[in-house]
């Protein structure tokens, strides 16, 4: 399943997705995904990542776009470091 899609701009049920792999991102201390899981989070209840109200969805809807492609690279990078450490290929 995908978090992000065209047709799904749904803030509301991004941020919440964004809520859950926060947790499960921390919870295991992967703290770049995390980090990007909460602007995802911030940005899905139109906030800014500092709290300050963004009552434009385009603008939520840029910054989603952009954590969730950051996460994505992160999340790459990790695979890469585990398959190194486990000595998995």
């Amino acid at each position: 399943m995908s978090l992000f899609t065209r047709d799904n701009k749904d803030l509301d049920e991004l941020s919440k997705l964004g809520h859950f792999l926060k947790g499960s991102s921390a919870t295991l201390g992967f703290r770049k995904i995390r980090d990007s899981c909460q602007v995802i989070q911030q940005y899905g209840h139109r906030l800014t990542v500092d709290g300050v109200p963004e009552p434009d969805e385009a603008v939520c809807l840029d910054n989603i776009t952009r954590a969730l492609k950051k996460a994505r690279e992160d999340t790459q990078d990790l695979e890469q470091l585990m398959r190194q450490y486990f000595g998995s290929d």
